[in-house]
């Protein structure tokens, strides 16, 4: 195992500008999907939203790719916040389906920006021998916010009216004018190191071939979050449970601790080991969520799931990063964190057409759980 080395600076400033993107994504990622039910009222239309912004996220990843290995990785991140905030603003005026559907992508192509701009500078700035760690980290900044961010956003618009739903709107918007002014503070940091942020790469190709096998394998485990974030609405009732945002604060929670703990074990242990380990768990998550009745198994749902999407995305990201040089780190994270979009869009528009044929979701869950496992085919070929 290679030496412990110190963490950057720039490490942890990176960091705290990804926890303000996620405050404002998380805030209004569940009250939002009640937002697309109120205006349209039909149920089957929450896979077609979440997978529009999963299907633009995935395509604007790989375009981001490229992007990164021409212009500031930081201000590529200030491109994103500020698509993001037209988004926001977007839906505080919707009146319609489409209009929403169309934001829902304006939103993605932001989100992907950002996305992609964080996890290359950090896996630029961060020591091969810890980068499961920091991969923990930002992972983390994630799970901080949605242990109560999205609880919170659902609690505004709880009454279904267009008053709490224009109020969730313009704190999210307020939320994401704070996040510009964030990270161009960040961009303006990097001016002074040109060389480490602005990094030319000779490969042509958007895809990064050496990143396929570990993509390949998150989009079976980021199957299971298009399910769970796309029709956590409709999961709360399943389960007896009021709040929908309660089964992401308790998946948040989870997440939250396992990243801590999973980022420095698959440094120390394997990114393979820790990354099927997480498979296995996180279909038992979905088992369990498909056949409980009460809070009891709602929790315990979540906090397995959890536990299995940490470990997994941890591993397979890390696996990602080290498959190739610094200057290819751009194309790698675009083209995995593209996978997990994919999986994402896979699971809430598969789902969705699934709910409308009549299917109900506690079964629709206990495929999600056995279509996740087929993973565990790929073990060999790491």
């Amino acid at each position: 195992m290679s030496e412990r080395a110190k963490l950057p600076r720039f490490v942890f400033a990176v960091l705290f500008v990804v926890l303000l993107l996620f405050i404002v994504n998380n805030f209004s990622i569940s009250a939002l999907q009640s937002y697309v039910e109120f205006i349209s009222g039909d149920l089957s239309t929450l896979g077609i939203s979440f997978g529009i912004f999963t299907l633009f996220a995935m395509l604007f990843r790989l375009v981001s790719g490229r992007l990164l290995g021409r212009v500031n990785d930081a201000l590529v991140f200030v491109l994103g916040a500020c698509l993001i905030l037209l988004a926001m603003y977007g839906y505080y005026l919707s009146l319609s389906t489409t209009e929403i559907y169309i934001l829902r992508a304006l939103h993605g192509i932001g989100f992907a920006f950002s996305n992609v701009a964080y996890y290359t500078m950090l896996v630029r700035a961060a020591p091969d021998s810890r980068m499961g760690e920091v991969i923990g980290y930002a992972n983390s900044m994630n799970f901080v916010s949605m242990i109560f961010f999205p609880y919170f956003g659902s609690d505004i618009v709880s009454d279904l009216t267009r008053v709490s739903f224009e109020l969730m709107f313009l704190i999210s918007i307020a939320g994401s004018a704070f996040v510009i002014i964030a990270s161009v503070i960040l961009w303006s940091s990097t001016r002074k190191n040109k060389e480490q942020f602005e990094h030319t790469s000779n490969e042509s190709s958007i895809i990064e071939r050496k990143a396929l096998l570990p993509t390949i394998a998150i989009i079976f485990v980021a199957f299971d979050i298009g399910v769970v974030m796309s029709y956590s609405p409709s999961l709360a009732p399943l389960h007896g449970v009021l709040n929908p945002g309660l089964y992401l604060a308790f998946l948040a929670v989870s997440q939250l601790v396992s990243a801590m703990i999973g980022g420095p074990l698959s440094d120390r242990h394997g990114y393979k080991q820790i990354s099927f380990l997480g498979v296995i768990i996180a279909s038992i998550g979905l088992v369990i969520g498909s056949l409980g009745i009460d809070i009891i198994t709602y929790s315990l749902s979540a906090i397995i799931l959890g536990v299995g999407i940490s470990f997994s995305s941890i591993g397979f990201f890390s696996l990602a990063a080290v498959s190739v040089p610094p200057d290819r780190r751009a194309n790698a994270m675009a083209t995995v964190t593209a996978g997990w979009d994919g999986g994402v869009m896979l699971g809430s528009i598969l789902v969705g057409v699934l709910i409308g044929l009549g299917l109900p979701l506690g079964a629709l869950l206990l495929l999600s759980g056995a279509f996740t496992m087929i993973c565990l085919v790929l073990y060999n070929r790491f």
